[in-house]
């Protein structure tokens, strides 16, 4: 995607989260509403955000079946267009039960378009620290909307009954200028659904991420976060309002100062995560926001409710809101963490149980804040939210500690590519490795066991040639049927001697790189193929100097011990724009008999449904044996 076209999709995102944040965050302000002009109590109005979080909970189990039926963008146009037709029966009806509707409604449609704009930015983003600082913008301008809507609210609510409920008639009309303008959005959504996908395997997805440790644990975490989150956005206006006896307007008012902070700095924290590690600074925040808020229940604590300006309680009104400043990075920070920590084919599953985590730690949160303040008074419930900010501060601790593990960078350990290596030495590493000790020596001992091959046991012979064969026609077609010119720039990873290359170089294709970790074997190609290029490298940390059209994967992907982060690095780092992958990989019975009769040159068995979320369109398969074959996949950028 272009720089501008870039810019242009992040604005129109930008602008459909806004709106939405302006919608679904007019819950705190009414709330104020309803107290005054239904006569609810603190009880009974903190069932409308646990509705929101019930039918936010329901509708996320069914989310992929709307998303995957429709696509993410036509789900976001979905989404939007049915929360501002939702906005009409505020005024037309004006009593509870539409406010339940509404809110039912805003809670339903939260994660269709949540995820759906979440996954539209992720298929914009090309890198990690782009992703993070796309998403702290996002969720910057989501608070810019909240503030929006808290400012109009206080406006409103002056006008009385129903004069208040007319701010929905706005709503409205931005909700349907929207969908117009999403209806000219144009995004590439294949790198994040491919054409294959089903709902049940999106399904089947969660189990997996809730069987990986550091996702789950960054779940939870993320629904902690957000309780504290809801808390403070939906119940600050009547604390203000009923605990130090404001009226309705100043309490909105004020009250909307701390989604001002909280955009402001998330704003500034899409600027600083792009140089400060991300676990420095999240400990650092959440360290910043612990003292603040003990501050302001210090403050709370000594008041003498005599509601002057100069009364402690008063004045920790107005200070409160800066506490965004310092939690308002948080949420996008923990959202693009918890994303990037799986696969990107991950992305939408993933996003749906942030929902869910959400939603869950939220609405019992909610209930429960509300029942105290019934219980105790609002300023004696807000002291104990300190308790959540403590917790936070120390799991950010030990995040930090083992930040290493949790940031999953893109390119790990060197692994190697021994296509045909029996030496002793390599034999004695890769089985220990097997074992799980992934210690230094034992890389240096593969590589050096690869590196150091004899020469005279490298060969070039019919034989090779035989069995190749059947995956050069496969390439060849599928450079044909991509439509790839015969200039075409084509990297041949993993290739050996470069017999491989040779063939697609005899089929017209001359501009082609060869690439191999064994030194000894790249000076063999090039004595024997002076035609082709060769790069003496590790596919694993090699860093290309320009782009390529075509990178070829063919019999390598089973012998890396990063697979998909190799090809996620490739997609996204080495190709142009409209590039492919070409992998042809035995499969995952042939090589998991290797480890039967303890042959290890084959490390990382892949499955077929691996495969099938990497690939675009369908997976062909090449015959090894009567037992075995070969899976054929095109992997596109």
């Amino acid at each position: 995607m272009k720089n501008k076209e870039k810019i242009i999709s992040i604005i129109i995102l930008v602008a459909s989260f806004s709106l939405f944040s302006m919608i679904a965050n007019s819950e705190a302000p009414v709330i104020v509403a309803a107290i005054k002009y239904y006569h609810s109590s603190f009880s009974t109005i903190s069932d409308l955000p646990v509705l929101r979080g019930i039918l936010n909970l329901f509708i996320s189990f069914f989310v992929f079946s709307i998303i995957i039926k429709m696509g993410y963008k036509k789900a976001l146009i979905f989404g939007i267009l049915i929360i501002g037709l939702s906005c009409l029966l505020i005024p037309i009806f004006n009593n509870f039960i539409s406010l339940i509707i509404l809110f039912g409604m805003v809670g339903a449609i939260f994660g269709i378009t949540k995820i759906s704009i979440y996954s539209l930015v992720t298929a914009v983003a090309e890198t990690r620290k782009e992703h993070a600082s796309y998403l702290n913008l996002l969720e910057g301008f989501f608070m810019l909307g909240l503030v929006a809507t808290y400012f109009l609210f206080g406006w409103f609510i002056n006008f009385g009954n129903p004069g208040w409920t007319y701010v929905y008639y706005i709503y409205a009309a931005l909700a349907v200028i929207m969908v117009f303008v999403l209806i000219f959005l144009k995004i590439d959504e294949t790198k994040i659904q491919s054409k294959n996908t089903k709902p049940i395997n999106e399904y089947k997805k969660m189990p997996q991420i809730l069987c990986m440790p550091v996702p789950l644990i960054l779940l939870i975490v993320v629904g902690l976060y957000a309780s504290i989150d809801s808390i403070l956005f939906e119940w600050i206006p009547s604390i203000y309002k009923y605990g130090i006896h404001m009226s309705a307007t100043k309490s909105i008012d004020i009250a909307a100062f701390i989604a001002l902070f909280y955009a402001i700095g998330r704003i500034i924290g899409a600027y600083f995560i792009k140089s400060v590690r991300w676990s420095i600074y999240l400990l650092a925040t959440m360290t910043l926001a612990v003292i603040y808020m003990a501050f302001i229940i210090i403050l709370f604590k000594t008041s003498s409710l005599k509601a002057s300006f100069f009364d402690s309680s008063i004045l920790a009104a107005y200070l409160l809101p800066a506490i965004g400043l310092f939690t308002g990075p948080i949420a996008p920070l923990l959202s693009s963490l918890t994303i990037k920590s799986v696969k990107s084919h991950f992305t939408g599953s993933i996003m749906v149980l942030i929902i869910i985590f959400s939603a869950i730690i939220s609405m019992i949160s909610q209930k429960a804040f509300g029942s105290l303040m019934s219980d105790i008074g609002p300023i004696e419930a807000f002291e104990y939210l300190l308790y959540p900010f403590v917790l936070l501060w120390i799991i950010f601790f030990i995040l930090n500690l083992f930040h290493k593990q949790i940031s999953n960078p893109t390119i790990k350990k060197p692994a190697f590519t021994g296509r045909g290596i029996n030496s002793k030495e390599f034999e004695i590493a890769t089985k220990r490795f097997v074992k799980g000790e992934k210690t230094q020596e034992i890389f240096t001992a593969i590589k050096n066991g690869y590196k150091t091959r004899d020469k005279s046991t490298i060969c070039i012979d019919d034989i090779e040639l035989l069995r190749i064969k059947p995956r050069i026609k496969w390439v060849i077609e599928k450079l044909k049927q991509q439509e790839f010119e015969f200039d075409s720039k084509i990297l041949d990873a993993g290739s050996w001697t470069g017999a491989f290359a040779n063939e697609i170089y005899k089929a017209g294709y001359h501009n082609i790189t060869c690439l191999d970790l064994a030194k000894s074997v790249c000076k063999m190609g090039a004595d024997s193929f002076p035609h082709l290029k060769y790069i003496n490298d590790d596919i694993e940390t090699f860093i290309p100097e320009s782009k390529y059209d075509v990178v070829l994967l063919c019999e390598l992907v089973e012998h890396l011990v990063t697979p998909f982060e190799t090809i996620e690095r490739i997609r996204k780092h080495f190709l142009n724009d409209g590039g492919v992958i070409l992998t042809t990989i035995p499969d995952e019975e042939y090589v998991s008999e290797d480890f039967k009769e303890e042959r290890y040159e084959h490390i990382y068995p892949i499955t077929r449904s691996e495969l099938k979320d990497l690939a675009y369109g369908p997976i062909d398969e090449i015959p090894i044996t009567k037992s075995y074959t070969w899976y054929c996949v095109v992997i596109k950028k």
